[in-house]
């Protein structure tokens, strides 16, 4: 089928540089299924951003009159965007985060391109617990809460990446006219014919992402340290990936990880197979009770064994494959008995594979991308 030219622009102004791994993956699968659409990504430092993913997204350059401090007040910000937006013929514009959408609200209105809204977090959530419960983050919270009410309505489509999202979203108080959820799961390309299992004696432990407190990096560090000084037979090694932070540092100079710095996503698939587990050991928040990790469901299809936490979606998934072992991410005992447990070569190969499988039978990519395809094909006015 001859498909016609149509432009697809990706904002990411809200998002930091490595954000930009998921509108990629959704650029991906638009070009493979529509040969005609050029997808185009906004964000801030967009000029840097993936210089290795330029097959399927290319990157534009900032508008020298756009307002990047995300000010919900910025008029001249959204008209300067909604007028670039025209100016340059694009045929749809998603958004992906909840301060994104007082522009996407405004390029809808004045532009008259469809707009769609892919979000990949409870907003108002992760804004009140990141912010320690304090009054300052509840107003915060609240302010994105009420953009998403007040912009959601107007949006051609909204997708979602997990259940809590998609239930929120079809409440009658938002108003939207579809809600599709679309989960994360890793490009065919990320499944490996069978696992990569070590023949050491060592064990090294593999996170990349964010490092903070709530994602339990300092917890997993210490229960590490504890577990090497007590004198099992082994030791473990905690290799982290991400951005320099001062928290990173302090575990740096204590000796507590090994850190490598940032890795783009695109690279995640190779660094995977060098080691032994997956970490991702998330504390009991209300976000982390929600969303659903996509390092696990990379994990599982690199076939590399998951420790993760004993509930919510992390639990769901990784139970159902037999990839792993969930904890409780406080609990010391449960983290030594899992690492005990992987250090049978045996019982790692039988986690890979079951991870494989799973992916490979229960999670098809294809499927799960089919409503995201059928709704931006019809906006772009190919199907």
């Amino acid at each position: 089928m001859k498909y016609s030219k149509k432009k697809f622009l990706f904002l990411g102004l809200a998002h930091s540089v490595d954000d930009g791994r998921l509108a990629y993956m959704l650029a991906k699968a638009v070009q493979e299924t529509y040969p005609g659409v050029s997808c185009y990504y906004l964000g801030r430092d967009s000029i840097q951003l993936h210089p290795k993913r330029n097959e399927y997204m290319q990157v534009v350059p900032l508008p020298e009159n756009l307002n990047l401090n995300m000010n919900m007040f910025q008029r001249k910000s959204y008209l300067n965007l909604a007028k670039y937006i025209k100016d340059h013929g694009f045929d749809l514009v998603q958004a992906s985060d909840a301060r994104e959408l007082p522009y996407a609200w405004v390029i809808k209105k004045i532009s008259g391109v469809p707009v769609v809204y892919d979000s990949h977090e409870d907003y108002f959530n992760q804004q009140f617990e990141y912010g320690g419960k304090s009054p300052k983050a509840l107003i915060k919270a609240l302010r994105l809460r009420a953009l998403e009410i007040a912009c959601i309505r107007s949006m051609d489509a909204i997708f979602c990446t997990d259940e809590y999202l998609l239930n929120l979203y079809r409440q009658p108080v938002f108003s939207a006219c579809s809600v599709n959820m679309v989960r994360n799961i890793p490009d065919p390309s990320w499944i490996r014919e069978k696992p990569i299992v070590h023949n050491r004696k060592d064990l090294r432990l593999f996170y990349a992402g964010g490092i903070n407190e709530s994602r339990g990096i300092p917890t997993a560090a210490d229960f590490a340290a504890r577990f090497n000084s007590e004198g099992h037979g082994f030791t473990v090694q905690i290799h982290v990936f991400g951005r320099s932070n001062d928290l990173a540092a302090g575990l740096v100079s204590a000796g507590r990880i090994n850190f490598s710095g940032h890795i783009d996503h695109a690279d995640v698939f190779r660094e995977i197979a060098q080691y032994d587990i997956g970490l991702c050991i998330l504390k009991r928040i209300r976000k982390y009770e929600r969303n659903i990790p996509i390092k696990n469901f990379e994990y599982m299809a690199s076939g590399l064994p998951v420790l993760t936490s004993n509930f919510g979606p992390m639990l769901q998934y990784v139970s159902e494959a037999g990839a792993g072992i969930t904890v409780d991410p406080d609990s010391y005992e449960e983290f030594r008995d899992a690492l005990l447990r992987f250090s049978d070569r045996s019982f790692r190969l039988k986690c890979g594979e079951n991870g494989i499988r799973y992916m490979r039978t229960r999670l098809s990519r294809k499927k799960e991308l089919q409503p995201y395809l059928d709704v931006t094909g019809e906006l772009l006015k190919i199907i």
